[in-house]
């Protein structure tokens, strides 16, 4: 079994490989689901290889199932998430950030993410992609991260080349 510490290692791990990476630009007219399938969900299959636990699972869009959540009702779905050994362990929720929804999309990501944090999952990660091409007033200036690093987001913004870089 892994320990709490070993576990909040895992969770670290996966953040710095979604933030760290660059991000392909989604295809035309691609969809969030499809985008998890073909970017997202390798980086993570690609680290739960090299770290070769045991038990450790990824699941999510191209891959494995999910652990659903309910929370006032309602069911919510991760984008992606790792298992250990059938517990949930970190829920990853991908969102695109367009410019016609921006505040919307914002508030649905963030909600999202820490109701998988509160709903279950031990780590939660919310990973916003945006689409604008235009910088807005006081855009990185706050940080969205929680202070225990449960619930932790990653900013990725396009490049010159269309790729998502971290902020």
């Amino acid at each position: 079994m892994l320990s709490a510490e070993e576990r909040a290692a895992v969770a670290e791990l996966v953040y710095k490989a979604l933030n760290g990476a660059v991000l392909a630009a989604p295809s035309p007219a691609e969809g969030e689901p499809s985008y998890t399938a073909r970017v997202v969900q390798p980086i993570l299959v690609a680290l739960a290889a090299k770290l070769d636990i045991p038990g450790l699972v990824v699941g999510g869009h191209g891959t494995g199932p999910v652990h659903t959540v309910s929370f006032m009702g309602l069911q919510f779905i991760p984008d992606s998430e790792l298992s250990y050994r059938g517990t949930r362990l970190i829920a990853i929720e991908n969102k695109f950030i367009g410019v016609p929804h921006r505040q919307r999309q914002l508030t649905a990501t963030i909600g999202q993410t820490a109701i998988y944090r509160l709903a279950g999952f031990e780590y939660a990660v919310g990973m916003l992609l945006d689409l604008a091409t235009t910088t807005y007033s006081g855009y990185d200036k706050t940080p969205l991260n929680v202070d225990d690093r449960s619930v932790r987001f990653i900013v990725k913004r396009r490049n010159h080349l269309g790729q998502f870089v971290s902020q």
